[in-house]
């Protein structure tokens, strides 16, 4: 399927303590999570995952890496976005 998603998007979270980089793979979007994913940073993530899904993509690959630190609400609406489509096996970490 092609894809209408950006090669590459950028969404700098409050002072840049915060990145998602969005790139098309072949089978999957891949958002590659750099800095402190917390409170301020989830509307951001959750913006992104549900764009991909409006989209027309069935599988989302979240790359957690390069993440310093995530907090207890980001973690859970990781848990939340598996649930989004109604079969978690769409989200992987």
């Amino acid at each position: 399927m092609g894809t209408s998603w950006p090669a590459a998007v950028r969404l700098p979270g409050e002072g840049e303590l915060f990145t998602t980089k969005v790139r098309a793979d072949d089978a999957a979007i891949v958002a590659v999570l750099r800095g402190e994913l917390d409170v301020a940073g989830r509307p951001r993530l959750l913006a992104a995952i549900e764009a991909a899904m409006s989209a027309g993509h069935t599988q989302i690959v979240l790359e957690l890496e390069s993440l310093a630190f995530i907090d207890g609400s980001s973690v859970g609406l990781i848990d939340h976005a598996r649930g989004l489509s109604g079969r978690n096996e769409d989200l992987s970490t």
